[in-house]
């Protein structure tokens, strides 16, 4: 489920430097910095497995983990093991910096006196390179808590898609509030809510996987986005399963959603990697510090700028109509709805999809005219060309009217595609039918050059020949 507020447009006349400031130091972070943990981890495994550690630690950290009462864990570690994919195991392992701790303080219990000696002083090397990775030195546990990483935490990511997924929300909110709020205000009260939602983790996390991300702190953001607009009805864009559309709503209404969600998830979402507390904590820290702020300066907010009416898009109005009617099951309606939208704004790539797919779905006759139309649009997007092939392939056969010169230009554009083979077959078609066209030597050129960039170099020569003798014909 993403519902996201779409109120306020952007506006240069309120850039939002600290908001790039935040995006750019926390993109920086990830590439500059955290990318040097693969290799600090690579060799980090690569000493373990030399020193053959595992085959004495890997029954030791078992015991611990039932210890513990961290049985799933347990039960995925030896399906891993049982596999054969040790490298995770050992992975896993390595990164319980708490199991080797553990190992320190047993190691004269547990091992031979002999085996303990060589062990110790290779092994400690081993984990404190493990302790040298960034989100072991930067993230937050309550394990190892240090009040800086209140900070470090939330600029720090799992992978790129978790960079990603937190800098959208944060860029979708954060322009509006930083330009309702003030640069300096909107700075503290980020770093605060990251703060809050840090603490909120720690306090119901059992502490072993160190915290990080901005998550925390862009909740906080998202939070202040609707108490900055109270209970003023504003836009939102809501995609829930395969209902898509925008609808209007008072801005708070939708913070007990926000928070009932995550809180949900927390007590019957089972095991997960996503801070759920940490969101809860940083929507409850950014409310609280708007309205504490308000309470404190009632003029803090920039009125003019929350109260200025956005312009509104027509065409966005009309398609919200035709999603909602959709998601109303309505399919008469949306089709009407739809039909108009192209009578006004013209047939876009969009449109083109939404009625062949629409008009499927009711079983009408227009049916395969309506692919006919997206075959034919100008269509230059990879992903929109994707598309296209995918109703050629599906539909081609049953279009009767696509003649051959449309047919021809219809895969000059599939041949940009990386898979030429859609286009090749168009050009088969065309060449079967004795087809003359002046840019049927061109097609030939281009599917011999996407052959060469495949290393099908025997397809290559043919369509180059070809080319040489259709280029050379008037």
């Amino acid at each position: 489920m993403v519902i996201v507020p779409t109120e306020k447009k952007f506006d240069w006349n309120h850039a939002p430097v600290v908001l790039f400031a935040i995006a750019l130091l926390n993109i920086l972070v990830f590439f500059l910095y955290q990318t040097g943990d693969v290799k600090k981890i690579d060799s980090a495994l690569e000493r373990y497995e030399t020193q053959g550690f595992f085959e004495q630690e890997w029954p030791l950290f078992q015991d611990y983990l039932t210890e513990r009462n961290e049985t799933s864990l347990l039960e995925e570690l030896n399906e891993y093991h049982a596999a054969g994919h040790h490298q995770e195991v050992i992975l896993t392992l390595l990164v319980r910096t708490d199991f080797y701790d553990h190992l320190s303080l047993m190691g004269l219990s547990v091992f031979y006196e002999s085996y303990y000696n060589s062990w110790r002083y290779p092994r400690q090397e081993i984990n404190d390179q493990v302790l040298s990775l960034s989100f072991k030195k930067g993230g937050l546990s309550s394990y190892d808590f240090n009040v800086f990483n209140l900070l470090t935490y939330q600029f720090l990511h799992g992978d790129i898609m978790h960079l990603l997924g937190n800098l959208f929300f944060l860029v979708i909110c954060g322009f509006a509030v930083e330009a309702a709020l003030g640069q300096l205000r909107f700075l503290a009260a980020y770093l605060i809510s990251g703060i809050v939602a840090g603490l909120a983790h720690i306090i119901v996390d059992d502490g072993v996987s160190p915290l990080v991300g901005a998550s925390g702190a862009v909740s906080g953001v998202m939070a202040m986005y609707l108490a900055v607009f109270k209970l003023r009805k504003i836009e939102f864009f809501y995609w829930i399963f395969f209902f898509v559309g925008y609808f209007r709503a008072p801005a708070l209404f939708i913070l007990p959603i926000f928070i009932g969600k995550e809180l949900v998830e927390y007590f019957f979402g089972g095991d997960s990697n996503v801070a759920f507390m940490a969101h809860v904590g940083g929507f409850v820290s950014g409310a609280l510090l708007m309205y504490g702020s308000q309470l404190l300066d009632p003029q803090m907010l920039n009125r003019d700028y929350i109260e200025k009416n956005q312009d509104s898009d027509p065409h966005q109005e009309k398609l919200a109509k035709i999603y909602g009617a959709l998601e109303k099951f309505q399919f008469d309606t949306a089709l009407i709805n739809l039909d108009t939208l192209i009578e006004s704004d013209g047939l876009t790539f969009e449109l083109a999809r939404l009625r062949c797919n629409l008009l499927k779905l009711t079983h009408d006759d227009r049916h395969l005219d309506s692919v006919k139309d997206l075959l034919l649009l100008d269509s230059s997007e990879q992903n929109e060309l994707e598309k296209v092939e995918k109703f050629w392939l599906e539909y081609g056969k049953e279009i009767e009217s696509l003649n051959n010169e449309q047919k021809l230009h219809l895969g000059l554009r599939l041949v940009t595609l990386p898979d030429p083979n859609t286009a090749i077959d168009l050009f088969e078609q065309l060449l079967q039918q004795d087809f003359k066209h002046r840019l049927l030597g061109v097609f030939a050129k281009k599917i011999s050059k996407a052959c060469e960039g495949l290393n099908r170099f025997k397809e290559k020569e043919k369509y180059s020949e070809i080319a040489e003798n259709l280029l050379g014909f008037r």
